[in-house]
């Protein structure tokens, strides 16, 4: 019998699988709990994930609120931050998270750090809960805070908050709480409209020049599209000659 030929058959590229790794986000919801008097706290539930195969043991996440709405336009004594439960803590023998005091970020912007380090948090679908705002006699407004925007609220949803065992199936993708790796923004939005640093690979560049060479298409047009690294709608040498210096040009 005759060997069919092209036998094996060529191993599919995925060539979307070149420019993962490097997304790395918080998913989560909340729950407002207003007083009479218009003080009151905001319940938050975080879950940290990404897509990269490499464990960081070094991962924090920040928490971006404004103090707008309080008298003295500074933290007050009143001020409510509590950790209400901790997964890692409770299922990880020596390993906790830290959540830090308000960290002023600027104008009346500041933050709260919440840190698991020595544990690779990221997809382990561990929850993190904590509970931010102000009793009597600030008010507390959590519409203004940089990182509630565009939360979901289970309790307008018509969930009960306090008696969700799991959440991981409630938990929307929050891009505005931000991911850090040693100090360094790896994920989500800042306030002023910083985001991560894109992380371009030697694997993307020896993909674009056996595309140009004639060895293999891409395996898409969605694909194609990435490699358009100077945006004029063709991928060509000129890519390369951008991609090349982009490759060698990042920080370390």
């Amino acid at each position: 019998m005759k060997p069919e030929e092209n036998f094996p058959p060529a191993e599919k590229v995925d060539d979307t699988e070149l420019f993962s790794g490097d997304d790395f986000y918080v998913t989560g919801y909340c729950s407002e709990a207003p007083e009479a008097t218009g003080s009151g706290v905001t319940k938050l539930t975080f879950f940290v994930n990404t897509d990269s195969l490499e464990p960081h043991d070094d991962i924090s996440i920040r928490y971006y609120f404004s103090i707008e709405e309080f008298e003295n336009k500074e933290i007050p004594g009143s001020f409510v931050l509590q950790k209400t439960y901790d997964q890692v803590e409770t299922e990880v023998a020596d390993k906790s998270a830290t959540i830090s005091k308000p960290i002023h970020y600027k104008d009346d912007i500041y933050y709260v750090e919440i840190s698991w380090e020595g544990y690779a948090i990221a997809n382990s679908n561990k929850k993190y809960q904590f509970i931010i705002g102000n009793y009597y006699p600030e008010k507390w407004d959590s519409s203004n805070d940089w990182s509630r925007k565009g939360m979901i609220d289970l309790t307008e949803a018509g969930e009960d908050y306090d008696n969700i065992v799991g959440g991981v199936e409630f938990a929307k993708r929050c891009d505005n709480v931000c991911v850090y790796a040693d100090g360094k923004l790896i994920g989500g939005t800042e306030p002023d409209g910083t985001k991560p640093a894109k992380v371009y690979k030697v694997s993307q560049l020896v993909r674009l020049s056996q595309m140009l060479l004639g060895k293999s298409p891409f395996s898409s047009k969605e694909a194609a599209e990435q490699f358009d690294f100077n945006n004029d709608k063709n991928v060509d040498t000129y890519d390369l000659v951008v991609l090349r210096k982009l490759v060698v040009s990042q920080p370390k």
